[in-house]
């Protein structure tokens, strides 16, 4: 198609996904009026050198190939994940470090980034749009410009705190695997997320950080005033489903836990069958002795 429109020397370009299992670079020439747009992981790369440098080759043997920049389609969501709804997943200091340094290589782009809260990514958003505009600009002055408006007094307690919500985030999204179907997430099991990445102890140091932005910004403006509401909006939007699903998910651990029964690799443990019926619960006549054994695939990963 392309190729004829340059025959008919008709104007027009041919937008081209290079997705897998189509993402690799032909070894034939392209026509001239073929536009690429390469899929790739995006933001989330960018603090894992040895994976960005993988991104890049990519991207600059496509630019190679067209003798022209790339569109990029990346993507910064969390998918159908019910174990990490309510984590904020916005992580605007990488988004902005990577667009920029694409600035030579992509003349456009599609950030992908569906969400169940709009506010769990809205900076995100945000600074994608300013780079896009202007791929110079300083992602600094642009997060130091909204906590202020955004917090006034409050800014640097709020500024540590989504700080280390980018951080938290990046690690949970730490491992990538290349699949024919296009890269792919492997998230942490939800023991691990909620018992390591976000912690007690963590969940209690944005507990004080929001704390103590709501002290400054009472102080400061009043305790009813639009920078102390936000503060709180923060604490409801983020915190508390933070600490929402940390708790929903660790209760379901212990609830499992009650269930648990330790024995040797070789001690039999005796399981009955139950019987119910209307107002009680009897053991049934018949009961089967079983053989429990603990191996690397029968039990939580943390235990192994």
């Amino acid at each position: 198609m392309a190729q004829r429109l340059l025959d008919e020397k008709l104007p027009g370009t041919i937008l081209q996904m290079a997705y897998p299992p189509c993402g690799e670079v032909p070894d034939f020439e392209l026509p001239t009026n073929v536009l690429v747009m390469v899929a790739r992981n995006g933001a989330w790369t960018y603090p894992h050198k040895d994976r960005l440098a993988k991104e890049i080759e990519l991207i600059d043997r496509w630019v190679a190939k067209t003798h022209n920049k790339v569109f990029l389609w990346t993507y910064q969501w969390r998918g159908r994940k019910p174990d990490f709804n309510g984590i904020p997943f916005q992580t605007p200091r990488a988004t902005g470090a990577y667009y920029s340094m694409l600035r030579d290589r992509i003349t456009g782009g599609y950030l992908e980034s569906n969400t169940e809260a709009f506010i769990y990514n809205y900076m995100d958003f945000y600074v994608y749009g300013k780079v896009c505009w202007n791929t110079h600009v300083d992602v600094e002055a642009l997060l130091a410009d909204h906590d202020e408006k955004m917090f006034g007094p409050a800014a640097k307690p709020m500024r540590t705190f989504f700080d280390i919500l980018e951080e938290k985030w990046l690690e949970v999204v730490s491992t990538v695997t290349e699949t024919p179907l296009g890269p792919a997430v492997g998230y942490p099991s939800a023991h691990d997320c909620w018992t390591r990445i976000y912690s007690k102890d963590l969940l209690a140091q944005l507990d004080a950080l929001l704390a103590e932005a709501e002290r400054i910004a009472t102080e400061k403006t009043g305790a009813g005033s639009l920078t102390v509401r936000r503060v709180r909006f923060f604490r409801e939007q983020y915190y508390g489903a933070i600490k929402e699903n940390s708790d929903r998910i660790l209760e379901q651990e212990r609830k499992v836990a009650d269930w648990t029964y330790r024995v040797g690799s070789s001690e039999p443990l005796k399981l009955g069958t139950w019987v119910v019926k209307v107002g009680k619960v009897e053991p049934a006549k018949r009961a089967t002795d079983v053989t429990i054994e603990r191996t690397a695939l029968s039990f939580h990963p943390a235990e192994r």
